[in-house]
């Protein structure tokens, strides 16, 4: 099942959400992480090591079992870092993306994974179009503040003109318990008709998970993140059931 998880803006915690969310989905199932965006911050938050990722898998000829990592304290959790080809080239990266060799990746990552959750770079580009265009079901990542509504009218108005037709729902990030918070989080509820998978607390030890390279979870399973993130992994899996 392919899942991406987008956002317009930068700094709402996308990547991190990512991480924690494939994370629990992995504790059932098996689940495959794959890195999109430039910026390789799934292999920097696990603290990997990497040679080649996801961009040397669309514009070169890397081979799956080269570019798959294993994350040693959850089994199921696999991942795949975007790669040293988008460093160096970009323009290309995002401006040639093959759409047809991602569908070829795909093919053969649900093979042996049951999730195929893509973190993507914060904007529109061709290869975050490329995987909405192929997703089963999206995640859109935004916190609670102006620039994040307003960047949610944006994309969802470009989802209409680009045809794209996969369900969705928006995971809130960062809430706060004030009154701006629920008020950016009414009108947030308000735009997407209550289409929300879950709320996501600013919350401190988040940070001192990604500075051990671990996740939440892991790292402290009582937090109010780590309960929070449970409670949206199961939300999701009822929306999934019912595509």
């Amino acid at each position: 099942m392919v899942i991406p998880i987008v956002s317009l803006k930068g700094g709402v915690g996308k990547s991190t959400v990512s991480i924690n969310l494939s994370d629990m989905l992995a504790l059932e199932e098996k689940t495959i992480l794959i890195d999109t965006d430039q910026q390789n911050s799934i292999a920097s938050l696990f603290c990997k090591r990497y040679k080649a990722g996801f961009s040397e898998l669309i514009f070169e000829e890397a081979k799956l079992d080269d570019v798959i990592m294993e994350i040693e304290e959850n089994k199921n959790l696999h991942i795949i870092p975007t790669g040293r080809y988008v460093i160096e080239h970009p323009i290309i990266y995002e401006e040639e993306f093959h759409s047809e060799k991602l569908k070829k990746i795909i093919v053969e990552l649900e093979k042996r994974y049951k999730y195929l959750i893509f973190d993507t770079s914060p904007r529109i580009s061709k290869p975050v179009i490329s995987l909405l265009g192929v997703a089963d079901f999206f995640i859109i990542v935004i916190t609670p503040d102006p620039a994040s509504v307003a960047s949610l009218k944006i994309f969802l108005e470009t989802l209409k003109e680009k045809n794209i037709t996969a369900d969705y729902s928006i995971i809130v990030n960062g809430m706060q318990p004030d009154q701006i918070s629920e008020d950016f989080f009414a009108f947030i509820q308000a735009i997407s008709h209550n289409n929300i998978l879950g709320t996501l607390p600013r919350d401190g030890t988040v940070l001192e998970a990604a500075g051990e390279c671990t996740t939440i979870r892991l790292y402290d399973d009582t937090s109010a993140f780590a309960k929070n993130i449970e409670k949206v992994v199961v939300n999701l899996k009822k929306r999934l059931q019912n595509l």
